[in-house]
């Protein structure tokens, strides 16, 4: 069973595509994917997908600031 969780959805749409924010959501789907396939290592997939999502706001307000800065850069 894989969870399919659309972390950043809204943002790709609106950048076309936050390379910081695709490359964690693969990050986060591969650690979800193989927490449910190995057993042996349950404990310590679990304490990395839980630092996983506990960084990911942090994640994304990284997006949004790459956003806001290219935003500037491009407008001066």
């Amino acid at each position: 069973v894989s969870i399919r969780a659309p972390f950043c959805a809204k943002m790709v749409d609106l950048l076309g595509g936050g390379a910081t924010c695709v490359a964690f959501d693969l990050l986060m789907q591969a650690v979800l994917d193989v927490t449910v396939k190995v057993a042996g290592f349950n404990s310590e997939l679990d304490h990395l997908k839980s630092n996983l999502i506990s960084i990911k706001p942090f994640i994304d307000d990284i997006e949004k600031l790459n956003r806001v800065l290219n935003c500037r850069q491009q407008g001066a």
